[in-house]
């Protein structure tokens, strides 16, 4: 697969952008994400938690949302948005920003899968440093 350089997401116009916000804004409506305050995220330390299905299959919607799918990148938001968004709501404290910064985290996540690399951490991992602001 062939890497995606900073030359190509230049030409990525604004109104690009502004349309996968809208693209969120549909997919929040369509998903009810609801507060995993029960659920605990855990991070697998070996190398085996990238080889399974789910992770895989994250793998493989990253891959797909770097090629420019917005439809992967719905599936991914349905898949991990609730996690993603609870972990928000507990770093931020409020609904209003947590719900901001979610959005933030998915246009991140949207304009850097190209970055992402399964050598170092698992898809879930990435998204949740994304959406902390790791640089």
């Amino acid at each position: 697969m062939a890497k995606i350089t900073d030359e190509c997401y230049a030409n990525i116009s604004a109104s690009k952008i502004a349309g996968l916000a809208d693209i969120l804004l549909e997919v929040q409506n369509q998903f009810s994400i609801e507060r995993a305050e029960d659920q605990r995220v855990r991070f697998q330390a070996d190398r085996q938690s990238a080889s399974r299905p789910e992770a895989r299959e994250d793998a493989r919607l990253l891959a797909a949302i770097a090629e420019g799918d917005t439809h992967a990148l719905a599936a991914l938001y349905g898949r991990r948005g609730g996690v993603l968004y609870s972990l928000l709501i507990r770093v931020l404290a409020n609904q209003m920003e947590a719900q901001e910064a979610m959005q933030d985290a998915f246009v991140q996540i949207w304009r850097r899968a190209h970055e992402y690399d399964s050598e170092r951490s698992s898809p879930m991992a990435w998204m949740v440093m994304i959406a902390r602001g790791w640089p």
